[in-house]
């Protein structure tokens, strides 16, 4: 397994984490990258893990890990556990180191519950997520807005 993190403000605290876990030849920090490069590390990525730790209104890391259909370990916070159902759509996992690596671990030991919460998550997308979707609603309550005059 090959682990690639995303850069950021605590850049130092990731650095310590890696060492103390010995991945230092497992773990490569990628330098940041232009939001147009984002969608090719996803499609080359088996698993996404967005480890929140406080509760986040919306992520946009979520949203494409979802569309591309990929199998997810996250954090039961905020408004996850509303889009998302624990083992149907992604592995939750408490935002601690070791509940972290456990769901990581199992996903990557298992490639039929990747595939599975893969092909749930993708059709949560289509079903409730898409661009189609998302504009039938909108224009059902325009339309419901302006008919009540």
């Amino acid at each position: 397994m090959h682990l690639l993190l995303g850069d950021g403000e605590r850049r130092g605290d990731l650095e310590g984490v890696i060492a103390s876990m010995h991945l230092g030849t497992h773990a490569e920090i990628m330098p940041w990258l232009p939001f147009s490069e984002v969608p090719s590390y996803i499609d080359a990525s088996d698993i996404i893990v967005l480890p929140y730790t406080y509760p986040p209104t919306s992520s946009r890391s979520l949203l494409e890990g979802m569309a591309a259909g990929k199998a997810l370990v996250t954090c039961p916070v905020g408004e996850i556990p509303i889009i998302l159902q624990a083992e149907t759509h992604a592995l939750f996992a408490n935002p601690e180191p070791q509940a972290l690596a456990d769901a990581m671990a199992r996903l990557a030991s298992d490639l039929g519950l990747r595939e599975r919460l893969s092909s749930n998550v993708r059709a949560l997308v289509q079903s409730e997520f898409s661009s189609h979707v998302i504009a039938a609603k909108t224009a059902n309550l325009l339309y419901d807005i302006v008919a009540r005059d």
